[in-house]
């Protein structure tokens, strides 16, 4: 009964090296989860944040009532569109380094 070989794993792996395989695939899965939330929450930040440097400068002449020309729509539009993407094209790319250090390991 005390006997160490007896048992329902008796036969099997050692279960060290069988939690590693397993662990590895996780862990990896784990880091994409983790880099594409933080790709859409750099994305929010970042849109966030163009939307307040649009707001700062083109709401004091729209409350006035100034003529404000459509271009300067254009230019905010396009800053709000590049603060948005950069940063979620930066996390991805981030990404892709380190997904490319785990298969060289």
């Amino acid at each position: 009964m005390t006997d160490d070989t007896s048992g329902p794993l008796a036969g099997s792996a050692p279960q060290g090296s069988r939690q590693q395989c397993e662990k590895r695939p996780r862990t990896v899965y784990r880091l994409y989860r983790r880099y594409r939330m933080l790709g859409r929450l750099a994305a929010l930040v970042g849109g966030a944040a163009g939307t307040a440097v649009v707001a700062y400068s083109l709401g004091p002449a729209v409350l006035a009532g100034a003529r404000v020309p459509m271009a300067s729509y254009v230019v905010a539009g396009a800053i709000i569109g590049a603060l948005t993407i950069v940063p979620y094209v930066l996390v991805h790319w981030r990404w892709r380094m380190v997904k490319a250090s785990l298969d060289d390991v």
